[in-house]
């Protein structure tokens, strides 16, 4: 920001992220939201994957991940992630109300279907006359509260944590955590089988490994799991807990043990 001050140039523009979609990770909005201050920029914060744990009363008090997004100028959330709303349900939050910033550069002068009524939100969105997403979390706060929502947040991490420390435990048997602890819902891992346990680091191809076992697992039909790929690291397993009705002992360990079977079944060259 300095240097582009001291370039001529007029920063306007800051985007913080509650929850990047790999790995789980939240910016430091507090911190950021003083610099937004100071350069007068406008501060967006992309809580899409993250931003609904602002449902956990647990979260909000033990955790720093959303703390600063309160003077956010913009903040997005995508309840049909981490809520298990029916997609799609994304919405974009702001407290500038007053200037009825995105009616206005939304709003394409649809005389057939607005007249200028409090109640034509259709204006203020993109989606115009589509389905309207808004009824979708209405509903779900209805049935659920805000309790029932945190609640299932709060399954979520605990489930996580726990999963976690199952592939921890594992750790002679192959098992490798990419980042420990994980950073939010996503578990992400490598396995490397026995025969290359013993191999220097540098003789280990991860990705190939990952990438064969991803391929070999989805075949069999007992699970379909997915791998990602993040700059400077080999592809890894990346498991997403979110659904309560997964749990860790029945489900995950099983999981880990077929991920195993088939690192040792595997003729590796």
């Amino acid at each position: 920001m300095k240097e582009c001050v001291e370039k001529g140039e007029t920063p306007f523009f800051i985007n913080a992220t509650a929850g990047t979609t790999v790995m789980g990770a939240f910016d430091p909005i507090d911190e950021i939201s003083v610099l937004a201050k100071k350069y007068n920029c406008w501060l967006h914060v992309d809580g899409s994957w993250g931003g609904s744990v602002a449902f956990s009363e647990n979260v909000l008090r033990e955790k720093n991940w959303l703390k600063g997004s309160h003077v956010a100028d913009t903040f997005t959330m995508n309840p049909h992630k981490l809520l298990g709303v029916p997609l799609q349900c994304s919405m974009l939050l702001t407290p500038h109300e007053g200037n009825l910033l995105f009616a206005k550069h939304n709003t394409l002068k649809a005389d057939y279907l607005f007249h200028g009524n409090p109640y034509d939100l259709g204006e203020g969105t993109l989606g115009c006359g589509r389905r309207p997403d808004a009824a979708k979390m209405f509903l779900t706060w209805q049935y659920y509260g805000r309790q029932g929502l945190g609640d299932r947040i709060d399954q979520a991490l605990a489930t996580a944590s726990k999963f976690s420390q199952r592939v921890k435990e594992r750790s002679s048997r192959g098992f490798r955590l990419v980042k420990d602890p994980c950073p939010f819902l996503q578990i992400c891992f490598w396995y490397i089988p026995p025969s290359m346990a013993k191999l220097p680091e540098a003789d280990l191809d991860l990705s190939k490994i990952t990438r064969t076992l991803h391929k070999k697992i989805n075949e069999s039909g007992e699970f379909m799991i997915d791998y990602a790929p993040l700059a400077g690291v080999p592809d890894f397993f990346r498991i997403v807990i979110n659904a309560p009705s997964v749990d860790c002992d029945r489900d995950l360990v099983r999981l880990l043990d077929c991920i195993e079977r088939h690192g040792q079944e595997i003729e590796w060259a």
